[in-house]
This record gives C-alpha cells, structure tokens and sequence, in this order.
C-alpha cells in the first residue's frame, strides 16, 4: 500500500468506517498503517494532541493487543479482553478502534470466538488486525474484513527504527532491507547469525552452479532449508510438550475436561500445520528474494549503477560481461514467478530447482 493508497483508505474510513480491516505486512509497516488508519477511524486527524497520541499509541480509545499465550491468542483473552472492550462506548474520540496485531494467530477456536463481535461490532467500533500476510490468515476471519497490503518501510526509515530496536549500525541495517526488500528478513538477519550465514550460502548459489553439478547444489539447498526447519520443529515440539503438560495438571478435574483437551490439541495441531507450512514457504521465498537480489546485482553493472551485495561482486561482475539485461531480465521475472508459485501452495521443491535452473543458465 503506497502512502496514496494508505490516505485514501483513511479518507473513506473517515466518511464511511467499516467494522473491520486487515492490513498484510511485515509489523513496522502494519503497526504504523493501523495506527494511521485509526486516526482516521476516530476523526482524531484535526486534533494534533489526539492524533499525536494515536499514532504512539497511547490514545484512551485505541486498544492494540497481541498474542497472550506462547506467541498465540487465547480464548479467554477474546472473552475477556477483546469482546468487552469492544462493547465499551469511547471516551473522547466517536469511535474506538481495537488493534489485533498477529492476527494470523488466531486459531480456529478463538477466531469462532471474535467472529460475531467483528462482524457486529457496536456502531462506535471498529477492529483493525494485522498480519504477515492475508494467506496465513483462517478465511472465516478474512472474509469479515476489508483487506489491503502494506509495502516495507523505506531502507533508511527502516535502518532508524532497526538501530532503535537492536542497537545495531543503522547504515549496515538500511542496506540489508534494501538488499532484502524486508525489515522482518533484515531484523532476523541483524539478530541471528545462523540466518546471516545462510544468506551467505545462497548468495553463493550461482557460483557454486559453475562448478558443481545442478543435482548437488539443488541437494544443499535443501539439506540447508531442512536444518532451518529442524530449529523450527523443535520449537513446536516444546510447544506440544508444555501443552500436554498443562492439559494434564491445571485443568485436570475440570468439567469437560476430556473435551477441552481435544479441542485444545486438535487446534494446537491445525496452527502448528498452518505454521509450518508458512515457515517453509517464506524459507524458500527468503531463498528466491536473495537469488533475485544477486540478479539484480548483475543487472547493476550493466548499467553501471551500485551493487547491494559485494560479498560476491566478482561473480555478479564476471557474469555482467557475459549476458544482456533481456538475460537477466527473464531470470528475475522467473523468480517472480516462482515466489508467486509458493504463494498458490505449488511443490516449494520443484518450485526452487526450477528457479534455480534458470540462475544456472544465466551463469553457465
């Protein structure tokens, strides 16, 4: 969502609000657009000391929540926090706007929950959630909201507030949203040097593929995303654990027992399913975005402009004297292609070995 797209939006929800938007993006981006959209939703934008205070989000009609328990939302989080606050008249704004941030984590059971309460929200409240993305999100939920896609922050705004959250250089953080079009994807690199090192690796794809064989590098890839995904797993498999855990003392006894626990597992089960699936598609998506960037690069000194990744100028160099930018050109849009694959629920493996096929043939 461009900045004109986002007024737009505002502008309508001034005149006409609806009971509830979801916005899809990385969190920096989402958080700023909720708060500016609820601005608008609360005709606070005339008022510099209200919209001053709902753009920090500290405004007496602005509730934003996030996920309570293990990084998900809870029934009784929705019964008793969201529901009643949504039933509650504003203070001094027309309207009150309740922000869900991590709406992706709703699971089957807590969303039934919010269901009838965002459809029907009192006239004076609106919802506005927000998430990775509108796919991750259950369909019940969706279809109740009026959707739009939020774009990154600009590389240096997101170097500013990147520094402020790490501490890390704002200039090496700004390069690495630039080079990854993502301050989610640059924060987890800047945090984790596991996932630096493996940017590194797939930075190092295409000159791997000059001399090695298609099949072996294909198999690294893969040998790589699958230790990413173990990390991942075993996260999971602690979750489970602390669930069976807690179904089988605290809520021992209970009436109904039986059948909350089966409830509970069963919509345990879905989100982790839901998770895992997300995860191994934004691994490989992650793996495309860097091939692309390396493209670009190629395409950077063909017309003699900056590159973003000089850990392999040589072979982005090398390659530049050797092809054309139409050569380039249809290897990028191959990996537009591919990302958009993933996004359809496409084999993820076959989806990478063919991208990978056309860097290869760019290299060859």
């Amino acid at each position: 969502m461009t900045d004109e797209i986002l007024s737009r939006l505002c502008e309508a929800a001034t005149e006409r609000p609806a009971n509830a938007y979801l916005l899809a993006g990385g969190h920096d981006a989402t958080m700023g657009a909720a708060r500016r959209l609820a601005a608008a939703l609360m005709r606070v934008e005339d008022d510099a000391e209200q919209a001053e205070a709902v753009l920090r989000g500290t405004h007496v009609d602005l509730d934003e929540l996030h996920p309570a328990g293990a990084g998900v939302y809870l029934t009784r989080q929705v019964e008793e926090d969201v529901v009643p606050t949504a039933l509650r008249a504003p203070m001094q704004a027309p309207r009150r706007v309740i922000v869900l941030y991590g709406a992706d984590r709703l699971g089957a059971v807590v969303a039934s929950a919010l269901l009838k309460t965002i459809e029907e929200p009192p006239a004076t409240t609106s919802f506005v959630l927000c998430a990775v993305d509108s796919a991750s999100v259950l369909d019940t939920i969706v279809s109740r909201c009026v959707v739009h896609s939020v774009p990154p922050l600009p590389a240096d705004a997101a170097g500013a507030a990147l520094e402020t959250e790490l501490g890390c250089d704002p200039v090496r953080a700004a390069h690495l949203v630039a080079a990854t079009g993502s301050i989610d994807v640059a924060r987890l690199l800047l945090s984790d040097p596991e996932w630096e090192a493996r940017r590194r690796f797939w930075l190092e794809v295409p000159k791997r593929l000059e001399d090695d064989t298609f099949a072996a590098v294909i198999q690294e890839i893969e040998d790589d995303l699958g230790a990413a995904r173990a990390s991942f797993d075993a996260g999971h498999a602690s979750e489970r654990e602390e669930l069976d855990e807690h179904l089988g003392g605290a809520m021992r006894g209970i009436k109904g027992h039986a059948r909350m626990r089966q409830r509970a597992i069963k919509d345990l089960e879905e989100r982790q399913k839901r998770e895992a699936r997300n995860r191994a598609t934004a691994d490989r998506r992650l793996l495309l975005v860097t091939l692309a960037g390396w493209s670009r690069d190629v395409m950077a000194h063909i017309v003699g402009a900056p590159v973003l990744n000089p850990e392999v100028v040589d072979t982005t160099r090398d390659v530049a004297t050797r092809r054309s930018l139409r050569d380039v050109l249809r290897v990028l849009r191959t990996l537009q292609e591919a990302s958009d694959a993933l996004d359809l629920n496409a084999n993820g493996e076959l989806v990478v070995a063919d991208a990978v096929l056309q860097v290869r043939r760019l290299v060859a």
